[in-house]
């Protein structure tokens, strides 16, 4: 009896032993060197050296997975004190935070918005190198790897979102999103919509829902061999030891995010992702996992999964979708299809119309402006102010309103020559030079010339590059 008693003693033992020691909630990085997280190539690495303070906060989800979130709490370009709201980034398929935050501070979304005084939350999703632990299972199991992005939805976002509520004491946050990163949220808020009430806004980046219109290549040549594939883990992501032109590269001081694209990405996921949306696109449908007639019937008592509920997609303000017209994967023809689906969908206006609001009898409306279109929109509202209760957002790209120090070239030449001509139609002569200017530099060997003309004339090329503002907002 007493060697049954240590015979089970010691099995305990080694399976405690086996366990992954983990440290629930906060663990601040700020200042840490020395830590092994800093030294090697991770998202805290990346913005402890950009100089942010950051944090890594560990949660548990409801079927035992353990994730790491990674917090940028502020900015020393933060001049305002007091509140700051939360945004979380969910990064998509074969990425994780890193993703967000290779580009720096310069063009990267997390540092961007904790300049505008934004708190940022960064997620790790399931599977990723930051999120690879169970409280029973290890990640060299098979059964670790048993989930989807429909777990994701249903089980990672609710318990980081909850975790971030919790922590800032805060009712809602903002939602940015990529690809697969949008359509756990669509999972979330589909099927649990008492969580609509916690997002603010929800931004989508090339949104994975529907993809019966995908046309990528590598689809086509291995959806057949990865739809064979059993349920395990797909990728490992690459470090910097194994790839001998990286210590080079640094020697060179060569472009950083290329060093840590290579030695972050890509992020590991598990075969079913691939697999669910290969289902999606041969079904033409937004629907669950389909696991053959008999597994479905226990689960969903169908025999086909049945559609996400996106009619119960309601989040705080209309849903802001971004796409781009040669994305392969997530084509135009599916994104008029989501949006059909969605009753909260964001209408942006090129231009100032407001006869519009009239037709569509909204009282207000969302307006995106380029250039002088900012200039005309800055003139309507300082000089007729009762126009800025009809506009709910501005977006402003390089809005041009001060112009002392521009300095293009052809500014610089022809400017009194400009200020001297009389009231009439500009560049009347393209109409007439078009077709000529077209076939002349269409020919081969002309092309690089009318190029870097072109760029160097409209200020193109500079020591400088083009930065993007971003409007900050309090709520």
């Amino acid at each position: 009896m007493l060697l049954m008693e240590l015979v089970i003693f010691f099995d305990w033992l080694l399976i405690v032993s086996g366990m992954p020691k983990v440290k629930f909630g906060l663990q601040n990085f700020t200042g840490r060197g020395k830590d092994y997280r800093i030294k090697v190539i991770t998202g805290v690495r990346i913005i402890n050296k950009h100089g942010y303070p950051v944090e890594t906060h560990t949660v548990r989800t409801a079927d035992g997975y353990i994730l790491d979130m990674f917090r940028i709490p502020s900015s020393p370009n933060c001049k305002e004190d007091g509140f700051k709201p939360s945004v979380l980034l969910q990064h998509g398929l074969i990425s994780l935070a890193d993703s967000f935050l290779m580009m720096g501070p310069r063009n990267g979304l997390p540092f961007m918005l904790a300049d505008r005084c934004y708190d940022v939350w960064l997620s790790n999703s399931r599977g990723v190198r930051y999120s690879q632990r169970h409280i029973r299972l290890k990640a060299s199991q098979d059964a670790f790897w048993r989930f989807s992005w429909h777990e994701m939805g249903m089980e990672d976002l609710p318990a980081m979102i909850d975790y971030i509520l919790s922590t800032t004491s805060e009712e809602a946050l903002h939602f940015v999103c990529h690809s697969q990163g949008c359509t756990t949220l669509l999972v979330l808020l589909s099927m649990k919509p008492e969580y609509n009430r916690m997002i603010k806004t929800a931004n989508m980046m090339a949104p994975a829902a529907f993809m019966k219109h995908a046309r990528n290549k590598l689809l086509n040549m291995f959806g057949n061999i990865i739809m064979s594939m059993k349920d395990s883990r797909f990728f490992w992501p690459l470090r910097s030891y194994k790839i001998p032109a990286i210590g080079f590269l640094q020697k060179l001081q060569w472009r950083t995010n290329i060093i840590y694209e290579y030695s972050t990405h890509p992020g590991a996921i598990s075969t079913r992702q691939p697999k669910h949306f290969l289902q999606l696109r041969k079904s033409g449908k937004f629907r669950p996992y389909d696991f053959g007639d008999w597994r479905n019937n226990k689960l969903y008592n169908q025999a086909t999964p049945p559609d996400y509920p996106l009619e119960n997609v309601r989040p705080q303000s209309p849903i802001q979708i971004y796409h781009s017209h040669g994305d392969d994967l997530v084509a135009r023809k599916d994104i008029h299809i989501l949006i059909s689906k969605l009753d909260q969908m964001l209408p942006i206006l090129l231009g100032i119309c407001f006869v519009w609001l009239s037709n569509t009898k909204q009282r207000a409306l969302h307006f995106l402006g380029h250039s002088q279109g900012c200039t005309t929109l800055g003139v309507l509202l300082s000089m007729r102010p009762e126009y800025n209760k009809l506009v709910k957002t501005a977006v402003l790209l390089a809005p041009a309103v001060f112009m002392r120090h521009t300095s293009t070239l052809s500014q610089t030449i022809f400017r009194r020559f400009i200020m001297a001509m009389p009231d009439k139609e500009y560049m009347y002569h393209n109409r007439v030079f078009n077709k000529l200017l077209s076939n002349v530099c269409g020919l081969f060997i002309a092309r690089v010339f009318c190029t870097t003309f072109y760029l160097i004339s409209n200020g193109k090329i500079s020591k400088h590059k083009t930065q993007s503002v971003y409007t900050s907002t309090t709520s």
